[in-house]
């Protein structure tokens, strides 16, 4: 999971820019932020917490976004070295 540590930053053509956060989270978990920002709005927020589970070689993620109640859980797993599969 280390590969993802840092800032991530894309620009469409129409003007949203996405920006993704990863940070440590103590040993071998992961705090993710991601944002999107249109035209200055900002209209997605959203906060995720990444550990892996050793017995099953699973990244298992938790999320909420700042303005929806519900609760996001998924399973995530590489296959190859870039390739990554989630099951929601």
């Amino acid at each position: 999971m280390k590969q993802f540590i840092g800032t991530w930053e894309n620009e469409t053509n129409k003007g949203t820019v996405y920006t993704a956060e990863f940070k440590p989270y103590g040993n071998c978990r992961m705090e993710f932020t991601f944002r999107s920002v249109t035209q200055g709005k900002v209209w997605l927020e959203m906060k995720q917490l990444w550990g892996y589970d050793k017995k099953r070689d699973k990244i298992v993620v938790a999320g909420l976004m700042k303005d929806d109640p519900n609760l996001m859980l998924q399973a995530t797993w590489f296959t190859a070295k870039t390739d990554v599969n989630k099951f929601r």
